[in-house]
């Protein structure tokens, strides 16, 4: 018999700036993610992931999640996009709880997806349809390609917090206009074009 996920939600989110973002309870204030460099699909920083999309226009991708009690025996379809990271998980509470939004949203777009204790963490990420989206958008520019990118996150808790525990605080707090700035030159670099919409 096939071991399976201990929890799953799915939904659609919305993607701005090329990703979304993946929260816990524990973050206090909004993720600083250091994207200096895009990575393949992930960037992590204590409590919260990016996801990042390969489309360029704003969308709202598919996306489901998974909490594992061990690694997962199942994925993303063949010729997915793939990759994994570890990311720490330190809420007060006796349990993680993570939801999905966009980064510009106000309120989860997920429902809540149960983890485990408190600790350190595998991330898993499998992205697919991108260029089925990128192909819809080119033939009707005038509609989004909402739902046709998809990902899969799974989640498994691989060990408790320690001294030894490698931790991704990311960026210091800047000053709001720098922030706004260091969005900016990144979005340009996407590609999004000299002016960018205002942040905030």
């Amino acid at each position: 018999m096939p071991v399976m996920p201990t929890r799953v939600i799915e939904s659609h989110v919305g993607i701005d700036y090329r990703h979304f973002q993946v929260g816990s309870r524990g973050l206090h204030e909004p993720p600083r993610f250091p994207f200096d460099e895009m990575p393949s699909i992930l960037t992590v920083v204590d409590n919260a992931v990016a996801v990042h999309s390969a489309v360029h226009v704003h969308h709202a991708a598919a996306v489901r999640m998974e909490s594992w009690e061990i690694p997962p025996t199942t994925g993303g379809p063949d010729g997915a996009d793939r990759d994994e990271r570890q990311v720490v998980f330190d809420d007060d509470a006796d349990e993680i709880v993570v939801y999905a939004q966009a980064p510009m949203a106000t309120a989860p777009e997920t429902g809540m997806l149960h983890l485990n204790a408190p600790g350190e963490y595998r991330v898993r990420a499998y992205r697919w349809g991108s260029n089925d989206a990128i192909a819809a958008y080119a033939a009707d520019p005038d509609r989004q390609p909402d739902g046709i990118e998809r990902f899969l996150i799974q989640f498994w808790r691989i060990g408790d917090i320690t001294d030894h525990t490698t931790r991704h605080p990311g960026r210091g707090a800047p000053a709001e206009h720098q922030w706004d700035i260091a969005i900016r030159d990144w979005a340009q670099r996407q590609g999004f074009g000299p002016n960018p919409p205002a942040i905030g």
